[in-house]
């Protein structure tokens, strides 16, 4: 786990998630709401659809109550550099419930990209 203020998306550096993954997966339009009650940042290979054969990414897992998320597991993993660019700040100097985490996704794999709402929950 990150420390305060020291977080790295250095692939090289960091420590593999167990499975299993949950990617959050949104459709274009799509939103998910969240709050975060702990993270872990580590890498996973992932197989993308393009066919270019699996990868290691930098993959930030964020686990959420039952109100959030009702089926196991109780985290998503999410593997969008510029989301876990805009999520960790919230996040390195400690976690609150107290927080709303709003995801928008918009367009599609590979061109998308997400916009975060945060707001008191």
């Amino acid at each position: 786990m990150a420390k305060a203020n020291e977080w790295t998306m250095e692939v090289e550096k960091l420590v593999r998630l167990a499975e299993p993954y949950e990617l959050l997966d949104l459709p274009d339009g799509g939103t998910a709401v969240m709050h975060i009650i702990s993270y872990n940042l580590g890498k996973a290979t992932i197989r993308p659809d393009d066919g270019s054969g699996p990868k290691e990414v930098p993959v930030l897992r964020v686990y959420v109550p039952k109100m959030d998320k009702a089926y196991f597991p109780d985290y998503w993993d999410i593997t969008s550099k510029r989301l876990i660019a805009q999520i960790m700040p919230y996040l390195v100097g400690g976690v609150s419930t107290r927080r709303e985490f709003k995801v928008t996704k918009t367009g599609r794999k590979p061109t998308a990209y997400f916009a975060l709402e945060v707001k008191p929950a």
